[in-house]
């Protein structure tokens, strides 16, 4: 069957080409088509045999020179007149004698018997005396031929799995032998008994072509491929190093118990079962399924107690070593080991590595073990069911995940609450604190992680309590506290977690605990404090991990406030363009949103931002979108835009029902004094005090309020008071924003009495941006009495339908008609409605 590709690979002409392959993968056949192929006035072919080495066998050079001699080539007498008297040399003197514009092929089978160096280093001097000689040779894997032409001669070697046949092939290999098969029936026939040909082929001819003749092909592999490592006192290496999950080159090194282990990491190699992984950075090994599922068995059938006392070898090698997926693999091991002990420490110190990195290993491990072993090990079983949600999760697997993994810790902590230790414990509490916070009962979550911390604090003076446990348990106590908006509880329970967090399998852990630290200082506006953790939370090599993209929001987002801060708008937009609008069902969503609506604050897209709010809110749960920090920062922003939408019916009720005096709402409740009746008291606009719940920005917002408040109010020495509070806050911290939010010919009059001034970068800054609010917005305050009148004209024409309606006079009704329409600078009932709706006093 031709194989294009492999035509391609030895069309390369090389000075040496190696064709590995185990017996039965067709790399002798395939040649040979190639070969004959080629035209006899372009190249000239010898082929020959190797033997192996025994008693009486012919050597390489005594089968060279009979095939020499079958292929008709004449050897003429040297110019010494002396005849060549053995292979090589009569090799050296055809090549002589062959035109050196025809290529010549000395094409060597089972070339693994020739082990000889003297007659490896003579052909390898024949391939650099003559270019148009060209050596191709077959054998199982590695051969010193490649070591042995050290960079001097270039080789190309064919690798084992460019031999095998792909799904294309096999169903063009069942259609020439008669059979028909889809594109799925190739791939099972492959996974079931391998790609090699004549597996394939035994398969096909065998007339089961979904998987069952595999103990056939099994049978055939023991029998006729096996048999020629055991005769090379491999076998016992080969079963060993088959149960490893990875087979990493200084893994055989340390446990082959060898006198020199490259020598029989080498050996390994030319048997053609083990192969080198293309493109690992450091040595790297395989053995191909049916031959691996062979050895396994074989090893576990006839030496159980050895195959587990190798598992626990394993199981501790991958454990001290940081290559791929270490921890899952030493898992997997000491499972296998039944040592349940180590099983229970890796357990306990890396649970999250465990979920994340390998979930389906991870859930065939924990589907492996007793039941009387599992039964008492419940933050296991919680995995375990987990990981079965998780395989069929689909789109939004993350999530779905998520949720698997709370609700089934739900489940396990009421049955077990009083009898788990210390770390199953700290494993399904997390959970369970994730459970109560997708809930929404942000306060119940934060109250079982204090009894949680409480009770694992009594338990560590006798048990023996994973840090891991602790760092992961403090990292989730934080985000929930944030989202319950108690950012000072937050602060402490992020950094317990990056305390706690000692190895590099918790290094997620700390990168998220510095990056929603940085967050939180951001939003405070602790400028440098917030820098320090965003760096610290970029340095540590999680990206491209499993659950990475969930622990870089937090600093996506203090990435995001930082830069608006700067009023560098194309930061904020490369923050978002990372996180989305705030619409997915990520926890930190009303962040996300809330960076959104002030970013279009400065963008001018406030109308825009309004209608994405009500999406956004929309998408999420009313109950999740009414508590903790999504009511707060949904207030600021949905006031804000109100504001700068000149809405300030709107804004000025929605202060009024949330509190104008919480501390996210104190800013645009004093913006709205300010706008709306200009020259009040400054102490209504800027307090005199502050709490420690109000932010650096908001700090300085307010101080420039109550400035423009008492410029305005002709009271200078105030002025110059407040707005030197401001850029003293600003110096400290570089928050710029605040003074984009004042109207800029204020902002002028105010700075020009300050005792100092803006850098000169910034003020250039702030010259180049648009104003953010209306400089007035005028109020329409109805009574409660007019209010129901209003919303009665919108039902009915008459004024008679709207007395009767009110079960008031119509002369009341007149009276207040009149007072409305005076409000509202209409004449007209069509008037008076549409300013109503347009001010918010009416359903739009």
């Amino acid at each position: 069957m031709p194989r294009p590709r492999l035509d391609r690979r030895l069309s390369e002409w090389a000075p040496v080409t190696v064709l590995r392959g185990l017996h039965g993968y067709g790399k002798t056949t395939q040649l040979a088509v190639w070969l004959a192929s080629q035209s006899s006035d372009d190249v000239r072919c010898v082929w020959v045999t190797t033997r192996p080495v025994s008693d009486g066998a012919p050597t390489f050079e005594e089968c060279l020179h009979r095939r020499l001699r079958v292929s008709g080539i004449v050897v003429p007498e040297t110019s010494t007149g002396r005849v060549a008297t053995n292979g090589l040399d009569e090799l050296d003197a055809a090549l002589c004698d062959t035109p050196h514009d025809r290529r010549f092929v000395l094409a060597a089978d089972d070339f693994q018997h020739l082990r000889d160096e003297r007659v490896i280093a003579e052909l390898l001097g024949l391939v650099k005396r003559h270019p148009h000689f060209h050596l191709y040779v077959c054998c199982p894997g590695r051969h010193p031929v490649e070591s042995l032409a050290g960079g001097t001669v270039d080789v190309n070697a064919v690798e084992p799995r460019e031999l095998l046949a792909d799904d294309d092939e096999i169903e063009r290999l069942a259609s020439i032998m008669g059979k028909h098969l889809d594109r799925r029936r190739a791939q099972e026939l492959r996974d079931a008994v391998g790609g090699s040909i004549s597996t394939i082929r035994m398969a096909l001819r065998a007339g089961d072509t979904s998987g069952p003749r595999a103990l056939d092909v099994a049978e055939y592999l023991r029998t006729r491929v096996l048999p020629e490592v055991a005769e090379q006192g491999l076998l016992e290496p080969l079963m060993r190093f088959s149960l490893a999950h990875a087979i990493e080159g200084r893994m055989v090194r340390d446990l082959c118990d060898d006198a020199d282990p490259d020598r029989l990491l080498e050996a390994l190699e030319g048997t053609g079962i083990v192969e080198r992984v293309a493109g690992a950075q450091e040595l790297r090994l395989a053995i191909p399924a049916p031959f691996r599922d062979i050895l396994r068995n074989e090893y576990a059938s006839t030496a159980p107690r050895a195959a587990r006392a190798f598992h626990r070898r394993l199981a501790e090698w991958f454990a001290h070593h940081d290559v791929p997926n270490h921890v899952s693999f030493s898992f997997a091991h000491a499972v296998a080991a039944e040592d349940w002990a180590l099983m229970d420490e890796l357990w306990f110190d890396n649970v999250a590595a465990l979920f994340l990195d390998q979930p389906d290993l991870v859930r065939e491990t924990l589907e492996m073990l007793p039941a009387p072993v599992l039964a008492s090990r419940p933050s296991m079983q919680v995995v375990r069911d987990t990981l079965r949600i998780a395989r069929y999760a689909g789109a939004g697997a993350s999530q779905r995940t998520l949720h698997a993994f709370a609700n089934a810790s739900a489940r396990v902590v009421r049955q077990h609450w009083d009898t788990m230790s210390a770390n199953e414990l700290l494993v399904v509490a997390t959970g369970y604190l994730i459970h109560l916070r997708l809930s929404g009962r942000f306060q119940d979550s934060a109250a079982v992680g204090d009894r949680v911390h409480a009770r694992s604090g009594a338990r560590a003076a006798t048990q023996r309590v994973s840090t891991s446990r602790l760092a992961w348990f403090h990292l989730h106590r934080g985000i929930t506290y944030s989202l319950l908006h108690d950012d000072a509880s937050a602060v402490r329970s992020y950094v317990r977690a990056e305390e706690h967090a000692a190895s590099p399998a918790d290094d997620l852990v700390r990168s998220c605990a510095a990056a929603n630290l940085a967050l939180t200082d951001a939003l405070a506006g602790n400028t440098e404090r917030a820098l320090q953790s965003l760096q610290r939370h970029r340095t540590f090599a999680t990206r491209r991990r499993p659950g990475d993209e969930a622990a870089r929001i937090g600093g996506h987002l203090a990435a995001g406030f930082l830069a608006l801060d700067r009023l560098d708008l194309a930061g904020v937009r490369a923050a978002l363009d990372a996180l989305g609008d705030g619409a997915a069902s990520w926890e930190f969503w009303p962040f996300i949103a809330f960076l959104c609506a002030q970013h279009a604050l400065h963008t001018g897209l406030t109308v825009e931002a309004l209608a994405h709010l009500d999406q956004v809110q929309a998408a999420h749960d009313d109950e999740l979108a009414d508590k903790g920090a999504a009511a707060a920062l949904m207030t600021r922003a949905r006031a804000d835009l109100l504001i700068a939408c000149g809405r300030g019916e709107s804004a000025t009720r929605l202060l009024a029902a949330r509190g104008a005096d919480m501390p996210l709402t104190r800013v645009p409740a004093a913006r709205m004094r300010l706008l709306a009746r200009g020259t009040d008291a400054t102490a209504e606009i800027c307090p005199s005090t502050w709490d420690a719940s109000t932010s650096a920005r908001d700090r300085i917002e307010l101080l420039l309020l109550g400035a423009i408040a008492s410029v305005r109010a002709d009271d200078p020495r105030n002025t110059q008071r407040l707005v030197n509070q401001a850029l003293n806050v600003y110096a400290d911290t570089g928050v710029l924003r605040p003074f984009a939010t004042v109207p800029n010919a204020d902002l002028a009059r105010i700075l020009a009495v300050a005792d100092r001034d803006l850098a000169p970068d910034d003020a250039a800054r702030l010259r180049e941006h648009k104003a953010v609010y209306p400089e007035r917005i005028v109020l329409i305050e109805l009574s409660d009495r007019e209010q129901s009148v209003l919303l009665a004209l919108a039902e009915h024409a008459s004024r008679q339908a709207i007395a009767d309606s009110l079960f008031v006079s119509i002369n009341t009704v007149k009276t207040q008609l009149a007072s409305i329409y005076q409000k509202l600078g209409c004449t007209t009932r069509q008037e008076a409605l549409a300013a109503a709706r347009r001010l918010d006093l009416l359903p739009r």
